[in-house]
Parts: structure tokens; sequence; C-alpha cells
């Protein structure tokens, strides 16, 4: 995998945004993206959309000192090779998973994937999902390297 110091982290609600904001305060360069447009217009004029003690001073400095940028468009992330998956993982109202939200984007992420790309998954997901994911993103001409972390 080559070096790079650019983190994408997809999926921008509570976990996603705050991964993100602490990954640039440690120093690293961040692209946040979200599907919601009007949460990235809010994030790039360093406007938290959620709260966290001390979250909004850690946006606020880190768009200044330009390690965070944020985006609803996946080409935007051609910079990098780390991506951290962050995505919500919403329930039905019979308490079951809905991950075609999170399929879909993934979906279209391969095609920005550079060769060796390590992909690490945090959102709550079923087990057997990130075999699922693994098999999306690898190809006879990448290979795709996956991490699972759990939320909690």
């Amino acid at each position: 995998m080559k070096e790079s110091n650019t983190i994408a982290v997809l999926g921008l609600w509570h976990l996603g945004l705050v991964t993100a904001v602490g990954l640039s305060e440690l120093g690293f360069s961040v692209i946040g993206f979200d599907k919601d447009k009007e949460k990235i217009t809010k994030l790039n004029s360093a406007e938290a959309t959620i709260f966290e003690p001390k979250l909004a001073e850690y946006l606020k400095k880190n768009i200044k000192n330009k390690r965070l940028i944020f985006t609803s468009s996946l080409a935007d992330l051609q910079k990098t090779n780390i991506f951290y998956l962050t995505f919500d993982t919403p329930l039905n109202d019979k308490d079951e998973v809905d991950l075609s939200g999170i399929f879909a984007i993934i979906r279209k992420l391969k095609n920005y994937l550079p060769n060796n790309a390590l992909v690490i998954v945090s959102s709550q997901i079923p087990l057997g999902t990130t075999e699922k994911i693994k098999t999306i993103f690898n190809t006879k001409e990448k290979n795709i390297e996956i991490a699972y972390i759990p939320e909690n």
C-alpha cells in the first residue's frame, strides 16, 4: 500500500464526524464524505451538525489549518488510499437492518479505490457483512484490504 497522510471518512453522522475531526486533530489530512449536500455545506462552513465537547472548536481549527474538508462527491476521494466507513446503519420498524444505502455507496466507491487500498469498517453491521463488502471491492484488477473495527 502506498503511503498516504490523507484519510477519507465516509458517513458523517455521529461516529463519522467525530472520527473525521479527531483524525484531523491528530495531524492527518481528512476528507469527509456524506451524500447529504446540506450537511456538507454546513460542515465546510465550520458549523458542527452534532454536539460533542470541543468538536466545534476542533472542526473550525482543522478546517482553518486545511487538514479537514468535506464533500458529497466520491470522485474527490481519489486523493487517498485509506477509507474509513462510518455509515449509520438504519433499522426498520421491525428492528431489521437496512444495508441497501451502505451497499449502494460501496458499489459506487469501488470505482474510485486504488489498488491495495485499505478500507476500515466501523459501522454497526450484522455478522458476515464485512465479507460481502470485501466481495464487492475485490476484483481481479484490485486487491483491497478490509479491517473491521467495531464502533462499540
